[in-house]
C-alpha cells in the first residue's frame, strides 16, 4: 500500500533535513570509494598475468581514470570489448557491476574469452565526483543530494557529439544545482569524455556496454 500524504510528506522533510545518512550506514564498507577501485584493480593483476592495468590522468582534477585490460596476450584481438561505470558519479551499483564482471572473468580463467578478445574494464570514469561523494555520505550533510555531473557541473553522458545540437534547450543551461543534465559548452568539452573519445579510437573499440542504474532498465 502506498504511503499517505503526512508519511510523503514526513520522508521529504528527513530527506532534506540530511537525516537520511542511517539509510547508507556502513555504505562505503560494502560499495567501493575511489581508491578502493584502485587497490581491487591493482589487486587483479597481481593475482592473474592476464590482467593489465593502466593508470593515466584523465579527470577534469587531475585524477586518474582507471583502465584494466584481460587478454591471454598483447597481441591485437578482432573482438575488443569495453565496459565502463560511474559516468554519474552517484550511479554506485554501475562500478560495482562493472568490477564484478571482472572479478568473475578473472577467476573463472575461460580460455575462449582469452584467447579471443580483448576487454577492457573502466569502472570509476567521472572518479571527481565519486570523491565528493563519499565525503558527503560520510560526513552526514548530503541533504538528499549527491553529485551526478563531473567536477565542472557536466553531465558527461550529455557530452559527446551525437546528436549534440539536437538536445533540448535545458541540457544547454549551466545551473548546477537545478540542472542536472548540463550538457557542457561544446561537444567532448570535458577531459572525462575526451578520455573515453580517445581511448575508443586508439584501442578500435568493436563493442561497449556503460553501466548506469537509474530507471533499473537495460537500454
Amino acid at each position: 500500500m502506498g504511503l499517505n500524504l503526512f508519511e510523503r510528506i514526513e520522508n521529504i522533510k528527513s530527506y532534506k533535513s540530511g537525516k537520511l545518512k542511517e539509510d547508507y550506514g556502513d555504505f562505503f564498507s560494502k560499495y567501493s570509494t575511489y581508491e578502493g577501485y584502485l587497490s581491487r584493480l591493482g589487486a587483479l593483476a597481481d593475482k592473474y598475468d592476464f590482467v593489465s592495468n593502466t593508470f593515466d590522468k584523465g579527470s577534469s582534477e587531475g585524477r586518474v581514470i582507471p583502465v584494466s585490460r584481460v587478454s591471454s596476450d598483447n597481441t591485437k584481438k578482432s573482438n575488443r570489448f569495453m565496459f565502463t561505470g560511474l559516468m554519474h558519479g552517484r550511479e554506485f551499483i554501475g562500478g560495482e557491476v562493472c568490477m564484478g564482471i571482472l572479478e568473475k572473468i578473472c577467476s573463472e580463467q575461460n580460455k575462449k574469452i582469452l584467447e579471443n578478445a580483448e576487454l577492457y574494464f573502466i569502472p570509476v570514469v567521472n572518479p571527481d565526483a565519486l570523491v565528493r561523494n563519499v565525503v558527503t555520505v560520510n560526513s552526514g550533510s548530503h541533504y538528499g543530494t549527491l553529485q551526478r555531473q563531473n567536477a565542472n557541473g557536466v553531465d558527461l553522458n550529455r557530452n559527446f557529439q551525437d546528436r549534440f545540437d539536437d538536445r533540448a534547450w535545458t541540457n544547454k543551461i549551466s545551473i548546477p544545482i537545478l540542472n542536472e543534465e548540463y550538457s557542457g559548452k561544446h561537444p567532448f568539452s570535458e577531459a572525462e569524455s575526451c578520455f573515453l573519445r580517445d581511448f575508443v579510437n586508439s584501442k578500435d573499440i568493436t563493442g561497449a556496454v556503460s553501466f548506469h542504474s537509474y530507471g533499473e532498465v537495460i537500454l
